[in-house]
């Protein structure tokens, strides 16, 4: 979260299943209450549960593992664009 805090990329590609106390989701929340950033989920989980959880977060986008390249392209032109227009 720190390095987020301090670099401030463009667009956050978050997996939901993560390392650490907290799932990719939770990190997202996190993310989205401290800064103004695109989040796109990268995830092989899509359960109604999870995705309950994840639109919670209002993300800007959401591929599910596997994936055609052009599938994550699309996604990440999309957040990024989406974000500059606000």
């Amino acid at each position: 979260m720190d390095l987020i805090m301090k670099m401030v990329p463009d667009l956050v590609l978050m997996d939901i299943n993560i390392k650490g106390d907290i799932d990719g989701i939770e990190t997202a929340r996190m993310i989205k209450q401290r800064i103004s950033i695109p989040i796109v989920y990268l995830t092989s989980y899509s359960d109604e549960a999870t995705l309950d959880r994840v639109n919670e977060t209002h993300p800007d986008g959401f591929v599910i593992k596997p994936f055609e390249d052009n599938q994550l392209r699309v996604a990440i032109d999309i957040a990024l664009k989406k974000c500059a227009s606000r």
